[in-house]
């Protein structure tokens, strides 16, 4: 600092004097302030004011409502509970409070709540509707309701419980099924509208009884629509049609015999189709339907040798047979073996032969015809006509008619032979074979 010269009558040596003893103070002041603000504690009073603060913070800890604000925060906020990784525990002020309630905004398109996986995609949700959804599959390990079933569970676990539909589906699912109560019983709407009755089904006795009606309906257009199978010695119908008081009025026996108990009627025009013997445990004829009402048609044939043949003197002529005029019931002639008949059946059996011989001249003679058997040429039966002599032009009709106790697949043959002493043209032959009954 600069100062006046001592000959200045205002600055004079006292007053100087004072000023510089108060500067060299200052200074000392000055490093005294130094040195007490860089001092860790100057006054001496850290360990206590640290006692102090602690006891205050561990008081403001402990207190229930340190600030004040516990009764609106109860009410307006989540506490957490629990480590860092635990739930938000949502817990009701009062018995007949909710305990949590999402609230949309007006004309809400979001959903309301979402449950979400670590990478932030949810996983269920519920809609802005608030229904529900969920992506995984759901675990019940007590019940699952339906509406409110009010009687209860029936003291059951892991069931699933549906309540009467208070109104019933009138229009068709779209690429889905609609399962329903209805009065006590489940039902099924189909997407074509089609309603199949899925219970009760109640086992009665060693078979199923459908109650309230079924329909089964084939998965495709060649599998069977309904298999019912006996079980192994069934003796017991396979399946019976009753009336309301449990009347049997048809019945399919366990054999598959179908039964009508009051004869019953047909509607419409039935296809009626020939049975064979092995259809009927007794009978021994087979059936033919006709415009008049059916008649009975045995097994027969009729076969014709239409073409003229000749056969000489005292020689056995075979007959090869050219035509037939009927096979019915059975094949018994075929072209391939044109001088064989075979009996089909195990049974009785009536032939008629009849051969026109040519009267030849005035010769006479003997015509003589046979059936034998293929199997060692024994003869069968045979008849005979004379020839009265007289015109070439007239003929000499040999008839015989004799039964037969045949077996399945035993074949014979006709013969003719003549002693005319010369070769004689046979005009035609045809035989008739009726089976009269089968053993």
């Amino acid at each position: 600092m600069a100062y006046p010269d001592d000959g200045d009558l205002l600055w004079g040596t006292p007053l100087r004097a004072y000023i510089l003893t108060v500067e060299g103070k200052a200074d000392t002041v000055t490093a005294s302030l130094t040195t007490h603000t860089g001092a860790s504690d100057p006054h001496n009073v850290l360990p206590t004011a640290a006692s102090d603060a602690t006891s205050k913070v561990s008081a403001h800890v402990a207190a229930v409502d340190p600030h004040g604000d516990r009764a609106y925060a109860d009410g307006a906020f989540i506490t957490k509970t629990g480590t860092t990784t635990a739930a938000a525990t949502v817990q009701s002020s009062a018995v007949g409070n909710v305990a949590f309630t999402v609230k949309a905004i007006g004309s809400q398109t979001a959903h309301l709540f979402d449950i979400s996986n670590s990478g932030g995609t949810p996983v269920s949700y519920w809609d802005s509707s608030g229904i529900y959804f969920s992506n995984q599959s759901a675990r019940v390990n007590n019940r699952v309701p339906i509406g409110s079933l009010s009687n209860g569970w029936g003291g059951g676990v892991g069931v699933l419980g549906i309540t009467n539909a208070s109104v019933l589906p009138s229009t068709n699912p779209v690429s889905g099924i609609i399962i329903y109560s209805e009065g006590g019983v489940l039902k099924a709407r189909a997407a074509d509208g089609t309603i199949v009755q899925l219970a009760p089904l109640a086992v009665a006795g060693s078979g199923l009884s459908l109650a309230g009606g079924s329909t089964v309906i084939p998965s495709a257009a060649g599998v069977i629509g309904a298999i019912i199978k006996g079980a192994s010695g069934q003796t017991a119908d396979l399946i019976k049609f009753q009336n309301s008081a449990g009347t049997d009025q048809v019945t399919v026996t366990a054999t598959g015999v179908l039964n009508a108990n009051n004869g019953g009627t047909w509607s419409g025009s039935p296809t009626l189709i020939t049975p064979t013997i092995a259809s009927f445990a007794n009978a021994t004829h087979d059936h033919s339907s006709a415009a008049t009402g059916g008649y009975l048609a045995p097994s027969r044939c009729h076969i014709q040798r239409a073409a003229t043949f000749t056969a000489a003197n005292n020689t056995d002529q075979t007959i090869t047979w050219d035509t037939a005029t009927s096979n019915i019931g059975a094949t018994y002639w075929v072209v391939g073996s044109p001088t064989l008949l075979t009996l089909p059946f195990n049974g009785f059996y009536l032939v008629w032969i009849h051969v026109v011989f040519q009267n030849q001249g005035t010769n006479g003679g003997i015509r003589l015809v046979q059936v034998k058997k293929q199997s060692d040429n024994s003869n069968i039966f045979e008849q005979t006509g004379i020839g009265p002599g007289g015109s070439s032009t007239d003929w000499i009709n040999v008839l015989a008619s004799f039964p037969i106790n045949g077996t399945a697949g035993q074949q014979i043959y006709a013969s003719v032979k003549q002693s005319s002493g010369g070769t004689m043209t046979i005009f035609s032959a045809q035989i008739f074979i009726l089976n009269l009954a089968r053993t």
